[in-house]
Formats: structure tokens, sequence, C-alpha cells
């Protein structure tokens, strides 16, 4: 993709783009997904004389893999790992791993989760961290009661705060 401005800016942005994906499944329960995409801006000018004319090059990659694991169809886990790389920026890197098990008896059904996920932004100097269970119980098909619990840190070179939350909650349809 190339872009031209040739009123008083004399501005080119070059831009080229590139994705690719895979999904294998070396078994029926299980699921792997990878992609990358990587990014590169070239721009060129800027000024309204030649002297003034610059270059600017800036790149991104960003890998993503994700698991899938359903062993039985009460059995579910999922783990994730996210890195981008950027110019004039340090990596970044994301995790996300969360697993639930359902359990069903004539007329309802309880649904236990656990989620845990992790987040460093080398930027801000940030690391996150958030992780709990979750449980939800339908009664029956017009009420379920959902409970969860989460704990949290977020930590910075100066300073960190953790938070413990939890989640109530009764619905009924009607």
């Amino acid at each position: 993709l190339v872009s031209e401005k040739n009123e008083e800016g004399n501005i080119r942005t070059d831009n080229s783009q590139m994705s690719i994906g895979a999904d294998i499944v070396p078994h029926r329960a299980l699921l792997l997904n990878a992609t990358f995409n990587w990014t590169t801006a070239e721009q060129t000018g800027g000024g309204s004389t030649a002297a003034a004319l610059g270059t600017t090059k800036r790149r991104s990659e960003n890998s993503t893999a994700n698991v899938t694991y359903n062993p039985l169809s009460s059995l579910y886990l999922f783990a994730s790992v996210n890195r981008t790389e950027e110019t004039g920026k340090e990596t970044r890197t994301f995790w996300y791993l969360s697993g639930s098990w359902t359990f069903q008896q004539t007329g309802g059904s309880l649904e236990l989760r656990f989620n845990y996920s992790e987040d460093d932004m080398a930027e801000t100097d940030t690391h996150t961290r958030v992780y709990g269970p979750y449980a939800r119980w339908r009664v029956n098909s017009k009420t379920y009661i959902e409970v969860s619990y989460f704990i949290s840190m977020i930590e910075t070179s100066s300073e960190r705060t953790d938070t413990e939350t939890l989640n109530t909650g009764l619905r009924w349809y009607f």
C-alpha cells in the first residue's frame, strides 16, 4: 500500500502487511492454533522544502498461540499466549488460561470455571495478574445463580495494588 501527498506536505507512505495462520487438529479433542501478523511502514517527507524531508520507519510483529482441549463434553480447557513487538516500544506478552467443568443433572446444571490471566506492559512498567473461580448453577430453564471471586494484582516499579472481588447474581427470566 502506497499513499502520497504531493501538495505542501510532500509526504510518501509505503505500508506492507503480512498475516499467516494455521489450525492443527492432531486429535478430535485437541485444537492448536497459531497466527503471525507483520506490518512495516516507511514515511518519507513531511516538510515543504527538500531540506525538511525525513524518513520514519515503523515495524510491528504480533504472534499468538492457542491450545484448546475438550476431552469430554463436560470439560473444557483453554490456553493462549500473545506477544507483540513494535518499533520504539518494549515487547509485550499476555498469557490467558481458562478451564471449565459442567455437571448436568435432570432439571439443572452446575458449571465450574477457573480463569487466569497475566499481562506485562513494558512501556508502562506494569505487571497485571488476575485469577479466580466462577460457579454457575442453572436451577431450571428460567433461573440461574452465579458466584465469582477474583484476585487481582497490579504492580509497577513504584507501587502494588491487590484487589479481591466477590460477585454474585441471580437471574430469573419470566
